[in-house]
């Protein structure tokens, strides 16, 4: 009986598993290459849903590795005078070069996702601006101010 309940959580976290490696593979092929956003025609675009709180916390959390690789990086960077190889940075990071490049390609896919939500917000207030109450600046100057 306990054979079973183990096998079935075993399955059951091995389906968790795959379950994220496939969110992760489809983040990474739909937003590895910066996007052309200003190119982008925003009438004929389908604009995906602003993400929620557990989003952004899952993308910043496949962020962390790339941002730590980075933080080694500009160190070795400094005491190298020149730019690491991805051996030399890999050896810094213990860990090897293949997963080294998968973890920055999945950090940048991250990024590029979460820049992605934050232009489609900008362009939606830009399209509909929120109310101005009597006390507050105008639109205009609040996007003059950048």
């Amino acid at each position: 009986m306990k054979e079973q309940g183990y096998l079935a959580l075993s399955r059951k976290k091995k389906q968790s598993k795959n379950f994220e490696d496939e969110k992760i593979d489809r983040l990474v092929r739909d937003y590895s290459a910066a996007t052309d956003l200003v190119g982008l025609d925003w009438r004929k675009m389908k604009i995906p849903p602003v993400l929620g709180s557990s989003g952004h916390d899952w993308l910043f959390k496949l962020m962390q590795p790339m941002k730590e690789i980075l933080h080694v990086k500009e160190t070795l960077q400094a005491d190298l005078e020149r730019e690491p190889t991805d051996d030399e940075l890999a050896e810094a990071t213990n860990i090897d070069v293949d997963q080294l490049r998968k973890q920055l390609e999945i950090g940048r896919a991250a990024r590029h996702k979460l820049i992605k939500a934050a232009v489609v917000i900008l362009c939606s207030i830009c399209v509909h601006p929120p109310l101005k109450l009597e006390h507050e600046r105008s639109y205009p100057t609040w996007k003059e101010d950048g």
